[in-house]
């Protein structure tokens, strides 16, 4: 049996920690605080008090993020059955920069920033094709925790998957292994549809990897490619955009004990299949642009602190020899019933936060459940209610969600306002008529695709 390894993420407060810090005497500072205070720890649960002066000082919470091992059912974990894993952790905060042409590789001084920008326009006026961000920043906080996919019975849910996977990835280039012999070329691709999350999934699992890996790489950067920005009116000018954006990796790669991850969206863009170009005769910048790329990515084979995350809606479209090169393919589906329920809820709960919505208590039957927190039910209390209950709240959302089959995420976190926004007046409203506001919404929708699909 392999051991379960129980992620904390410590979260210091932006003025509380420094560079000169004893990190061991601080861990080991936790570890006391944890086995004095605590005999086990639950997936999400926060701390944010502290007996000791120093740590209360400088800490603003701990989170348990998560843990790695076989999967269990259970959210909560012993700690004499586990090792613990205590990442500490300064967010970057600086505003993000307008997103600009990049001229060249950045110096040293501008990776200080969290979102690097360079010149104003390139020759031809078109926006810039990069932008780099240092890692963990503010803005990227808790996308990892927000994200909902459907698991299933033999695997965790996609995020977590893709967490193990890339872990286990970058650590095993981290050691030394010969890429003659093992080939990992550390190239993520994410397929499926529009607005099922491909690049918050690829983001937030930056911004993970940045902490879980932070021992071995102190300091990383996400940088983010932009296809369409690649390409120029210019007879080969789009080939050597490709490659001047390689090189700015290569160079935030050049110190190993850095972490770059790029991310590219549309990757179909640049990895255009060069067979069916050559059959409709569209060979043009096609060809060299995959070309190029497949050169860079073979360079990049090289570079153990480098990992791509690729994202398209159209996988089919793309080259043989790219896909060769990936190391995983994953297809990001639409949300299934329990998602979609999940999705929704969450909505309903931040409008519940915010004041928008009143709690779920008014609406329930009587003897119905009543969650501690007067929000809808999670998933998992929902199966375990009297499902006679009909008319609750978490029951009609679990029926409405029903209904929206087929319905993306992005969608989805649409939906709850959109309701409310065309359909009803004042500034506040019970969870019946959010609810009542969310189906017309949805019927207003079907009504929308099906006049579309009318010829």
């Amino acid at each position: 049996m392999f051991p379960v390894v129980l992620h904390l993420e410590v979260y210091f407060e932006s003025s509380g920690r420094h560079q000169d810090d004893d990190l061991s005497s601080v861990r080991q500072q936790i570890l006391t605080h944890l086995n004095d205070n605590f005999s086990c720890l639950q997936l999400g649960q926060q701390i944010s008090s502290f007996d000791n002066p120093s740590l209360r000082e400088t800490i603003d919470y701990i989170l348990v993020s998560g843990y790695s091992g076989p999967q269990v059912d259970s959210k909560i974990f012993y700690l004499s059955a586990v090792n613990l894993d205590i990442n500490l952790i300064t967010l970057h905060d600086h505003t993000p920069k307008a997103f600009q042409e990049p001229t060249g590789i950045p110096s040293d001084d501008t990776l200080c920033d969290p979102i690097v920008t360079q010149s104003e326009t390139s020759a031809d006026d078109t926006p810039s094709p990069l932008r780099i961000t240092s890692l963990p920043h503010r803005t990227l906080h808790g996308l990892y925790e927000s994200l909902i996919f459907d698991p299933t019975v033999r695997e965790p849910a996609l995020p977590n998957k893709l967490l193990a996977f890339t872990t286990h990835l970058l650590h095993f280039s981290s050691t030394g292994l010969n890429p003659n012999i093992i080939h990992l070329n550390r190239v993520i691709l994410l397929h499926g549809p529009p607005g099922t999350g491909k690049t918050s999934l690829c983001r937030a699992l930056a911004q993970k990897l940045s902490i879980r890996l932070s021992t071995t790489f102190p300091t990383s950067t996400l940088l983010e490619l932009h296809t369409s920005s690649l390409f120029s009116k210019f007879f080969g000018e789009s080939v050597t955009h490709i490659t001047n954006a390689f090189q700015t990796i290569f160079s935030l790669a050049s110190d190993p004990s850095h972490l770059v991850l790029v991310l590219i969206d549309e990757i179909e863009s640049i990895a255009g299949s060069r067979e069916r170009a050559l059959q409709t005769q569209e060979v043009g910048e096609v060809v060299r642009v995959t070309n190029a790329l497949l050169v860079m990515l073979d360079r990049m084979r090289y570079t153990p602190n480098v990992l791509l995350l690729c994202t398209s809606n159209l996988a089919d479209s793309m080259d043989g020899a790219f896909l060769d090169r990936v190391d995983l393919v994953e297809k990001v589906p639409l949300p299934g019933q329990g998602a979609r329920y999940d999705i929704l809820r969450s909505c309903f709960g931040e409008m519940v936060r915010c004041g928008l919505v009143n709690g779920a208590q008014g609406d329930l039957l009587e003897g119905s459940p009543v969650p501690e927190d007067g929000m809808l039910m999670s998933l998992s209390e929902l199966r375990l209610s009297d499902e006679t209950a009909d008319e609750s709240p978490s029951r009609r959302l679990w029926t409405l969600s029903d209904k929206c089959k087929g319905v993306s995420g992005r969608m989805l976190r649409r939906l709850p306002f959109m309701g409310l926004a065309l359909n009803a007046a004042g500034r506040s409203w019970s969870m019946k008529t959010a609810l009542d506001c969310l189906e017309m919404a949805m019927d207003n929708m079907k009504e929308e695709e099906t006049k579309q699909a009318e010829p």
